[in-house]
């Protein structure tokens, strides 16, 4: 804390002020848990949910957000997030702290600075899946005959383009065919590649 043990016992004034800040910074401790938990429960409901709500309400509204979810077809981390979100616990620091660790594989009560940042882009990041995944769940899927996508692009220029894909799985050697065709004309600049198929896949959505 920047004092010294001389300092301390040879300077009265300079132990009452290192007195004061250790106090301050116990308190500081204390309440840093409780903060963070408000921070994340306020970002929750603020992006996630978009409305006031307060526990166990927030809790119910994102269950049924996802309730037609085919869990089945979610990937490994999909269903570990479904699943804490879906938990009956009654003490919403553990409901929060159980969401974060599915996302960012700490409890709230190890997370760093770093990790708080990290946490809120992961949470944002599963919700939008789970929601567009909500979104073909809807659909009439025979899962074992077709594959279903859903696409959305936004640009400034073009807005918003999107289409839900059906694929038959009967044409799944003249998709990877053509995968392979276009595949032959890219160049090896990564961000190029995706920005000229995201270009075309522009048009192609825009002409349907």
């Amino acid at each position: 804390m920047g004092y010294s043990l001389q300092d301390l016992q040879n300077k009265p004034k300079t132990a009452e002020q290192f007195v004061k800040q250790l106090q301050e910074s116990i308190r500081e401790l204390r309440t840093s848990y409780d903060g963070l938990i408000d921070r994340f429960e306020n970002y929750f409901i603020r992006e996630v949910l978009g409305f006031k709500s307060s526990f166990p309400d927030y809790r119910v509204e994102i269950t049924k957000r996802f309730k037609g979810l085919k869990t089945h077809l979610l990937l490994p981390h999909q269903k570990t997030f479904y699943s804490r979100i879906q938990s009956e616990l009654d003490d919403h620091k553990l409901w929060l702290s159980s969401v974060a660790q599915s996302s960012v594989g700490k409890a709230l009560s190890s997370i760093t600075d770093e990790d708080e940042v990290l946490l809120y882009e992961k949470i944002k990041d599963i919700i939008y899946e789970l929601d567009n995944l909500s979104e073909i769940s809807k659909e009439n899927v025979n899962e074992e005959a077709e594959e279903v996508l859903k696409l959305e692009i936004t640009s400034f220029v073009k807005g918003l383009n999107k289409n839900m894909l059906r694929i038959p799985k009967g044409k799944a050697k003249e998709v990877n065919a053509q995968i392979l065709k276009i595949r032959t004309n890219l160049g090896k600049d990564k961000k190029m590649n995706i920005a000229a198929l995201t270009k075309l896949l522009q048009e192609l959505l825009q002409n349907d």
